[in-house]
């Protein structure tokens, strides 16, 4: 072997403790980010696979009833490849006493035979036998029953039945339950006759034959099928067309892989600093070496090839170590989102582009962060490089020595940690950085889950109702307002009335729907937080106000705009007047806010209200449970029919389960960085005193302790991290800041109510305080266990 290479091995094993430092270092944030590619590439192609084998829905067209008939003539029409009849009810199932969930039930043909959004049994038979139901298992949790419980089920206007539950399904055509805020069941159509419920089929879903991933080409075949049933005498009530061939998460997916891969970049970043403290200190200890390299004939390019090698060389030694953790990493992330978005992983599949790109970045991070310092050595002339002195010592003393100087009360081995703190200026910047980053990535990640958090308590603080009672039907407003206004626990209450109404395209086809709510336009139960335009105004005729969600759906859409909303099968016109917060994933349908008045003028049903809003005396769990069982009582021994009560303690208990998933990922990935920065402090500590390893010999030949040296080195470690304390501390507010605003409008369509979290500051002190503690505990050690004259004699 030449001797470069030698000496290149050398380099690699002399100092282990340095060099595992920098191979961990490099190790974790190659690991990081290919972990978050790798599992982010696993989920994406078996969520896009996973999601085209269930043969997706070009469409949905809601109309009325029909039979097999109809379903032969559309499968004839042009571009149509096949269609497929659906009947979906909106049920409730109990979960607690007088407790009960969203449940929206979807009836099975008798055969069990689909062949549009196709619906997998995972355990229990298929179709389930009459009188039992199957549950979609991304709902099981939410229905607090197992396989062999007994379910109690209630349709909007049936008796209340009790069922076996007998197995689980999955659907991938539904969004996870948790995020739709709803379960999803699974019956014959004979269990639905005998639930209560109508027989007939009543939406149509269709798959084209061509253009499955063109929406216009989609929309044009939906109308010919429209056409065709309005020929047979039915009414069409609403033609949906989801985004071609996407599954509905997707959209969120987006906005979490952008994060993340963020992260992982930023842990690749910090990375180098240490390479680059490292190679320097390695370059500066072997300037003479260079020197005499320069003197028998090495040329620049060879020297700099030769220390090339040497930072490449961390960089393999690394990939050893971060391949299989990225990999195994990968697939535990890819696990975790998967079992979020209620995804199956078939099987272990090893991105081979992903490994081949940890390589590379393994490789190239090193040498591009050492470049700077190794070209700038290699070009050093003979007499230079042999002087053996790279940082010429200052003319003066600093202001830092004088102001130190000054104060009687610091011993002399703390005014020498301090001002070797600052020796090696361009070292402690390095420092400072990958540390500060990694605390200010924890702050801002801490900050982003609370002002999440308050988010979603100013949204239902505008709320100023606790409960909201859904009626089965309409009912008088007057009556049922003064049974439930009698009871000791309700303080206030609102009705209004919920309607359905689709959005109509100029081509006379409906866009996605909007949730709309009737209520008095002076109401006290709703304190809006405009983001433009303004409420509801008594006098005005025919006004809505949006919610910002909308947006996300019609971007173009302004205040002053008119909607076209088709409601109960009839077209009125809206002027849009404002556009209103509220806490809505993207995925969710947006809300629409129109007078009671003008409504019931519009559409009929004038004194008649199917909706409750309710404010109690209490507002905590408890006084809600009690709320709702009172409520619920009362309305049943009157005769009127509840379809479901929901609460802002459960409403507020569904988001933060959300968030909590959320969060947690991005803390994980803050402990990643945080844990990279403290390797690079780690790294400096050794480095710094294994360049004075004979100033630290001198100092103990004239006497000074064993202790003194170590606290030297403990209070050199305990300021950098103090500093980095700082300076993360002052970064985290504009990082933070950005992170709540741009998660705010991906996920919601409004920025996060910017919401610091002091707390957390803290808790990034004691963590830094902590790993300075660890990242001088050996640097210390060693700089006491050579003897006076082994050090005196270190070269």
């Amino acid at each position: 072997m030449a001797p470069r290479w030698s000496k290149v091995i050398r380099d690699l094993f002399a100092h282990r403790t340095r060099t595992l430092l920098v191979v961990l270092s490099i190790a974790i944030g190659v690991a990081a980010f290919g972990a978050i590619l790798t599992g982010l590439t696993i989920i994406r192609a078996e969520l896009q696979s996973s999601y085209l084998a269930v043969n997706p829905a070009s469409a949905l067209i809601t109309t009325q009833p029909f039979d097999e008939v109809l379903l032969e003539s559309i499968r004839r029409v042009p571009g149509v490849a096949d269609a497929q009849g659906q009947r979906a009810v909106a049920a409730r199932a109990q979960v607690g006493p007088d407790e009960w969930v969203d449940l929206q039930l979807f009836v099975v043909p008798d055969d069990g035979v689909m062949t549009i959004n196709l619906v997998r049994p995972e355990t229990g038979p298929w179709p389930p036998p009459d009188r039992t139901v199957l549950i979609e298992r991304a709902s099981l949790d939410m229905t607090r029953a197992s396989v062999g419980d007994v379910l109690a089920l209630q349709l909007a206007d049936g008796p209340t039945r009790s069922m076996p539950l007998v197995g689980l399904t999955h659907d991938l055509s539904l969004p996870p339950a948790a995020i739709a805020g709803q379960a999803f069941g699974y019956v014959t159509a004979d269990t639905l006759i005998w639930l209560g419920g109508p027989a007939d089929d009543n939406q149509v879903l269709m798959t084209t034959s061509t253009g499955r991933d063109d929406a216009e080409h989609i929309q044009r075949v939906a109308s010919e099928v429209e056409q065709l049933i309005e020929r047979s005498g039915r009414e069409v009530l609403v033609i949906d067309v989801p985004t071609p061939l996407q599954h509905p998460v997707e959209l969120v997916l987006g906005t979490i892989v952008a994060i993340l891969t963020t992260l992982g970049l930023l842990a690749l970043l910090i990375s180098g600093f240490l390479i680059i403290n490292t190679i320097t200190a390695i370059l500066t200890q072997q300037t003479r070496q260079i020197g005499i390299m320069k003197a028998i004939g090495a040329r620049t390019s060879q020297i700099m090839g030769l220390y090339f090698v040497l930072a490449a060389g961390f960089g393999l030694l690394a990939l050893l170590l971060a391949v299989p953790l990225g990999m195994f990493g990968g697939y535990g992330v890819a696990l975790f989102v998967a079992s979020q978005l209620n995804v199956t992983l078939e099987g272990i599949r090893w991105p081979l582009e992903i490994m081949a790109l940890q390589g590379v970045a393994a490789v190239l991070v090193p040498i591009l962060s050492a470049a700077v310092p190794i070209r700038s050595t290699a070009r050093m002339t003979v007499r230079e490089a042999l002087s053996g002195d790279t940082t010429p010592p200052p003319a003066r003393m600093s202001l830092l020595s004088r102001l130190l100087g000054a104060v009687a009360f610091i011993t002399r081995p703390t005014i020498l940690a301090l001002r070797n703190t600052f020796r090696r200026r361009g070292r402690l910047v390095r420092t400072l950085i990958a540390l500060s980053l990694g605390g200010a990535v924890f702050v801002s990640v801490m900050t982003l889950r609370v002002s999440l958090f308050t988010t979603l308590d100013d949204s239902i603080a505008a709320q100023q109702y606790d409960l909201e009672v859904q009626l089965a039907r309409p009912y008088r407003g007057e009556r049922i307002m003064q049974e439930v206004a009698s009871l000791p626990e309700v303080t206030h209450l609102e009705a209004l009335v919920r309607a359905q109404a689709f959005p109509v395209q100029p081509d006379g086809t409906t866009a996605e729907m909007v949730s709309l709510r009737a209520l008095p336009a002076e109401t006290s139960l709703l304190t809006p937080r405009m983001a433009a335009g303004h409420w509801l105004d008594p006098v005005e005729e025919r006004s809505i106000v949006l919610s910002t969600n909308y947006r996300t759906k019609d971007p173009t859409v302004q205040v002053g705009d008119t909607i076209t909303l088709r409601i109960n099968n009839r077209d009125t016109t809206w002027q849009i007047t404002g556009f209103v917060e509220e806490f809505l994933p993207p995925t969710t349908p947006a809300l629409g806010y129109v007078n009671l008045a003008s409504y019931t003028r519009a559409y009929g049903g004038t004194g008649r209200v199917d909706a409750l809003r309710i404010a109690t005396t209490g507002h905590d769990a408890a006084a809600h449970a009690a709320a709702t069982t009172a409520v619920e009582q009362r309305l049943n021994e009157r005769g009127y029919e509840v379809r479901l009560i929901r609460s802002r303690t459960e409403d507020r208990d569904i988001l933060s389960e959300r968030f909590n998933v959320l969060t947690g990922v991005l803390s994980l990935m803050a402990a990643i960085i945080g844990t990279v920065g403290g390797l690079g402090l780690a790294g400096t500590m050794s480095i710094n005193v294994l360049e004075r390893t004979r100033e630290l010999g001198i100092m103990r030949a004239v006497g000074a302790a064993d202790r003194a040296v170590q606290q030297m080195v403990f209070v050199e470690g305990i300021t950098i991290g103090l500093l980095a304390w700082l300076i993360g501390t002052l970064l985290s507010f504009p990082m933070s800041y950005a992170m709540s605003y741009q998660l705010g409008m991906s996920l919601l369509n409004l920025p996060l109510t910017w919401t610091y979290a002091p707390l957390a500051v803290v808790a990034w002190l004691f963590i830094v305080l902590l790993i300075a503690s660890v990242a001088s505990y050996l640097p210390a050690r060693n700089a006491t266990r050579l003897t006076v004259r082994e050090v005196l004699a270190y070269e």
